[in-house]
């Protein structure tokens, strides 16, 4: 795939995280400082209809309102796939890992307290990104190789599974 077509995901996936959820200082700032200006750039027009069109109307708490969810986005997934390959290179965990063997969604279910203590935490940025993972031993008879929850604005938070090549299953 071309630089530019990743560079066109990555600005939409931020656009998708700044409206998929409720507001809060940093989203307020980055709207302000990036995406705002954005929008009257050349394309700007053409984000923002993309942005756009993943609005599905919805009613809350009786009030009509308009969400985003960016689980269901595959440009989002895939943005989301590259971020995990790319902290599992930096941190020597894997690299070179198959699109086909990275799984990920959007974290639906609190994760239980006692896995925390189990892998390793890491925040880039005030509010704006956090990360966690565990990687596993290929001898735990486990068909993971890691596991990344991966947090954007103290809010909106994805898992992501890596798995085990197949080389390597039991």
């Amino acid at each position: 795939m071309c630089n530019q077509a990743w560079s066109d995901d990555e600005t939409y996936f931020r656009g998708v995280l700044l409206l998929s959820g409720e507001s809060n200082a940093p989203v307020k700032e980055l709207w302000e400082t990036k995406i705002k200006p954005s929008l009257y750039e050349k394309d700007g027009l053409r984000r923002t209809v993309d942005l756009m069109r993943q609005f599905v109307p919805v009613t809350v708490d009786g009030q009509e309102r308009q969400m985003i969810y960016p689980g269901q986005d595959q440009r989002v997934i895939r943005i989301i796939k590259k971020i995990v390959r790319g902290l599992s290179y930096h941190h020597r965990v894997e690299d070179g890992i198959d699109d086909a063997r990275i799984r990920v969604d959007v974290l639906r279910y609190a994760v239980p307290d006692d896995l925390w203590s189990t892998g390793t935490f890491h925040r880039r940025g005030s509010d704006i990104f956090r990360y966690w993972y565990k990687t596993f031993d290929h001898d735990d008879e486990k068909e993971l190789s890691s596991l990344w929850i991966l947090t954007f604005f103290d809010r909106t938070q994805f898992i992501g599974i890596v798995d085990l090549p197949s080389s390597c299953r039991f």
